[in-house]
């Protein structure tokens, strides 16, 4: 986590003095590295630290502060850069990134497993998480949902500058983060109570019905409208808290590290995915259709995620 963190805090200031696109880009590569490492270190910290009747419980108010980034970042990114500049969006940035590495040196681990080695990991090792029929229909479900979740968080903000009399993005993003919050603590929840195949469903139709209303906000009062980032938020961020639990409670002890890394390489190739095909299309047609599209797409991944448990 430490290691992630100082990444986080380095990242943006070589994004700011990049001298042209190649460098950029690899001053982004590092800083998804840091990412991994942070989040795959930071959930399995998380789920050993607590009971595994409280895991669950755990893992959704984890998520949920994740979200919570979305209700802060955005307004706040946005409000920095059109009153300041890029300058000091870069270096809030890093500073903030700076002020939660201090604070993760306050973290007390406690006595047992964690502080202990764990041990070589084979590659054999690494190959029998993808051969648990439960770890692999979670990757996949992670894939094809940050597939769906990368195309929205990239090119949202740019379809709703096309459109007269809608939303800001801030304001978007705000509704959207704090649906976050309440989703991931929701799912957090029902973790253990029902059966994790089970809540794909009802989950992924937020995601998909919300795709479909932010397809269609041009025919649609903004009363309407307002339901788009309510239920995309709801339906992706309690679809990846509900993966994370599932992948947690099934990955062997000595794994749920790599289990966990393997997680958020999913959610980077999905968004990776997501965010090229859009683009492609979005350079040949409206977005309109393509987030209605979108849509009725991502109501088929539960099918998929079930086929890829079989």
């Amino acid at each position: 986590m430490l290691l992630g963190s100082f990444v986080f805090a380095t990242a943006p200031i070589l994004i700011w003095l990049s001298p042209n696109f190649f460098y950029m880009l690899l001053a982004r590569i590092y800083q998804a590295i840091g990412m991994a490492t942070f989040l795959s270190a930071a959930s399995s910290s998380i789920a050993d630290m607590v009971s595994e009747e409280k895991r669950g419980t755990a893992i959704g108010l984890y998520r949920s502060m994740a979200a919570a980034t979305f209700t802060v970042g955005s307004f706040l990114g946005f409000y920095l850069i059109n009153n300041f500049g890029f300058p000091v969006f870069f270096m809030a940035l890093s500073s903030s990134s700076l002020f939660g590495m201090l604070i993760l040196f306050t973290v007390d681990l406690p006595d047992g497993a964690m502080k202990k080695a764990g041990g070589s990991v084979k590659p054999r090792d690494l190959l029998s998480l993808i051969k648990n029929k439960d770890l692999r229909a979670s990757y996949i479900g992670i894939i094809l949902a940050a597939s769906s979740s990368g195309a929205v968080l990239t090119f949202t903000a740019v379809y709703l500058a096309t459109l007269p009399d809608t939303v800001s993005p801030p304001f978007f993003f705000t509704v959207y983060g704090i649906s976050g919050i309440i989703a991931s603590t929701f799912a957090g929840f029902l973790s253990g109570r029902i059966k994790h195949i089970t809540m794909v469903f009802p989950f992924i139709l937020s995601f998909g019905i919300g795709l479909f209303i932010l397809g269609t906000v041009c025919l649609s009062d903004s009363y309407i409208f307002l339901a788009a980032p309510v239920l995309i938020s709801f339906g992706y961020v309690a679809s990846i808290t509900n993966y994370s639990t599932w992948i947690i409670e099934c990955a062997p002890e000595k794994l749920r590290a790599s289990a966990l890394s393997f997680q958020e390489s999913s959610m980077d190739i999905g968004s990776t995915i997501g965010i090229l095909f859009f683009g492609i299309l979005a350079s040949l047609f409206y977005y309109a259709p393509l987030f209605a599209g979108l849509g009725l797409l991502t109501l088929t991944f539960p099918l998929a995620v079930k086929a890829a448990r079989r």
